[in-house]
């Protein structure tokens, strides 16, 4: 993520607060392309997997209304928020993105420790996605 405008290595500048920032690098660590993609406000990216054609799936979350990428508004505080970018020899675009409508999560196990507690406590879930609703953008 990064609330950056342009400068050091990024090449656009920020959609608002914080964008999804993504850089793709060769095996030497020379940038092939990067892209900034949010809205006006906070776009917290948490996840990224490449597909096997070559594309990537990003996860994170959103409260940005609808602005610079976003075609949707917030429904209230963060909304998740998973976009596809179309990845090319130089470049990578937006081929889509969806709002979470409805999540459903099947907690297995919370675990809880150190027990007692002295100065730090963690909390720890463990769940499996069992149904998921997207919103598709227009």
């Amino acid at each position: 993520m990064s609330n950056s405008n342009i400068s050091g290595d990024k090449t656009e500048n920020s959609n608002g607060d914080y964008d999804y920032w993504i850089v793709k690098s060769d095996s030497t660590g020379n940038i092939q392309w990067q892209n900034t993609i949010g809205g006006n406000g906070d776009d917290w990216l948490n996840s990224i997997v490449q597909t096997s054609d070559e594309e990537y799936i990003l996860g994170g979350s959103s409260n940005s209304n609808i602005s610079g990428d976003k075609t949707e508004n917030s429904n209230g505080d963060y909304d998740y928020w998973i976009v596809k970018i179309c990845d090319s020899l130089s470049t990578a675009s937006l081929c889509s993105a969806v709002s979470v409508n409805e999540l459903v999560i099947d907690y297995k196990e919370v675990e809880v420790f150190p027990n007692p507690v002295i100065d730090e406590l963690t909390i720890q879930l463990n769940y499996t996605i069992t149904s998921i609703n997207l919103l598709p953008f227009q």
